[in-house]
């Protein structure tokens, strides 16, 4: 006779191969994708204008995924095939440069601007996040890094970090900016300064020395819901044998809210969930109140109007003083205002399995509906 304690085992695992296979295919086939206005400018100095990919500070130095006005396909194009490219809603713009992150080592990418002028002023985005910067000195693209170093050697260089003698070094053609130089941050905001600076003291001609300057709107690229619904739940207890029973009466109330949280530069089709709700059961005579919270990953068809999910993660209930741990699957779907709307009707659908821990056997399961709207 099969042990019932394994029938919440395999339901969980088919839970997580389905889940997954959601996650994935929205990944893969729908995901990839956060076009903005823009244009490209072709080796032949010519412009074009269309809807660029904007995805992180990495991805952009790597290619730039191009449709032109019209409905053209989606063009991909690596660094040196296009002379460089720009968003004109948020201000960002890349051109293609060869750096050297080791010496000896060239590489082609798209460098993003921050300044361009007598001196320009460059951001790359180095493999684990490192942020680096580039500024012109004559006909050489001076690596501006490492903002930390070990105490040897910044009693070598008289207690100062790396990357304040190498500003130095870049802008030594005038001495007076050297106190600034100083006190400068290892951060744009702080770069840009200096070298507009810079720029305003050495241009004489009487033009505007800075050609362009970054000035990107605040839009963050991580993107928030919250998600309250109401609903009802139908629990399942287990005796101390593993073997279930229906409770008399379902769930009258299931109130509780969703918070999701993604990053539409790296895919706007994955959220990160987190879910807390108040849920209550009756059995002959007897009610007890669950406190649930849980944490999960969602995945999400993002186009359209109806924008079906899928939900899988970790559930945390608390009732009468006691702590359930389990997990939980979700599906449904999203009924939004317009295609371009944030706002939704939510109708989803929730399954989970909690365990008694003292007694390592299964507690409950439970199936819900709810009812919720999408801010």
């Amino acid at each position: 006779m099969k042990s019932k304690d394994n029938q919440p085992r395999r339901g969980l695992l088919k839970a997580v191969v389905l889940v997954s296979l959601l996650l994935c295919s929205g990944v893969d086939l729908y995901a990839q994708h956060n076009y903005r206005p823009g244009y490209i400018i072709t080796l032949a100095r010519d412009t074009v204008y269309g809807e660029i990919d904007l995805r992180t500070s990495r991805m952009n130095a790597q290619r730039c995924a191009f449709k032109a006005e019209g409905g053209a396909r989606e063009q991909v194009y690596a660094p040196f095939e296009i002379e460089g490219y720009r968003f004109t809603d948020d201000g960002k713009y890349y051109v293609s440069r060869y750096i050297e992150m080791k010496r000896g080592q060239r590489q082609a990418v798209f460098l993003e601007y921050l300044l361009q002028g007598i001196k320009s002023l460059y951001y790359y985005e180095a493999p684990g996040f490192v942020n680096v910067y580039f500024i012109e000195k004559g006909d050489k693209l001076v690596k501006v890094d490492a903002p930390h170093l070990d105490s040897s050697v910044s009693i070598a260089l008289n207690g100062k970090d790396r990357y304040i003698p190498t500003l130095h070094y870049v802008f030594d053609d005038y001495q007076p900016l050297g106190s600034q130089i100083d006190k400068t941050k290892f951060n744009r905001q702080s770069l840009i300064k200096l070298a507009k600076n810079y720029h305003n003291a050495v241009c004489t001609t009487g033009e505007e020395c800075v050609e362009f300057e970054t000035k990107e709107k605040a839009d963050p690229p991580l993107q928030w819901t919250l998600t309250p619904y109401v609903g009802i739940m139908q629990y399942i207890s287990h005796n101390k044998d593993g073997y279930g029973k229906r409770m008399k009466s379902p769930n009258l109330l299931l109130v509780g809210a969703t918070f999701t949280l993604s990053n539409k530069r790296w895919t706007s089709a994955v959220a990160a969930c987190m879910d807390l709700s108040y849920s209550r059961w009756a059995e002959a005579g007897e009610s007890a109140g669950f406190f649930a919270a849980k944490l999960g990953i969602r995945g999400t068809y993002p186009k359209g109007v109806v924008r079906p999910f899928a939900e899988l993660g970790a559930d945390l209930d608390i009732a009468a003083g006691e702590a359930y741990p389990g997990y939980y699957v979700r599906g449904g779907v999203n009924i939004h205002l317009g295609a371009g709307s944030k706002h939704a009707f939510q109708l989803s659908a929730q399954f989970k399995g909690l365990r008694d821990t003292v007694n390592e056997r299964p507690a409950y399961h439970a199936w819900g509906v709810s009812l919720g709207y999408v801010f």
